[in-house]
């Protein structure tokens, strides 16, 4: 999945990789790889983070809103001297357009991350997840 509005555009592969570009017809393609996907890493971050989020029902039962995985051994950071990392929300977003998808990154701290993705398609995916948050996805 690519988006993004102004200088910055985002590349969204899930299971591989983050990455953040700009093109210009001038000096070309400049691509910084934001984040690179490592279960065993994402499973560590997880034990230590909320990697599932719950809506609670009126019935009283919960579902799962959102889930969040970890993308870490991204470009150096210039300013930190430390590889990029990203955390990628996947979150359930009810939209009248079933395959309405809303994307945002934000730089909380320097060279890391947040991508969030939102959607409708993701409610019906959301509920496979498992305790670190991964999905069981068709293939």
């Amino acid at each position: 999945m690519t988006k993004g509005v102004g200088w910055w555009k985002y590349e969204f592969c899930y299971g591989k990789h983050v990455h953040q570009y700009h093109e210009d017809k001038d000096s070309g393609k400049t691509s910084v790889v934001v984040g690179t996907w490592n279960q065993e890493e994402h499973i560590e971050w997880a034990k230590k983070n909320t990697a599932r989020a719950y809506h609670l029902q009126d019935d009283g039962t919960q579902t799962v809103r959102m889930v969040s995985h970890f993308y870490g051994n991204g470009d150096i950071c210039d300013i930190t001297d430390k590889p990029r990392q990203v955390t990628v929300k996947l979150k359930c977003k009810e939209s009248d357009s079933p395959h309405a998808v809303t994307v945002y990154m934000l730089e909380p701290h320097s060279c890391q991350y947040i991508l969030g993705v939102e959607s409708p398609v993701i409610c019906k995916i959301l509920d496979t997840a498992d305790e670190n948050g991964l999905l069981s996805l068709p293939n």
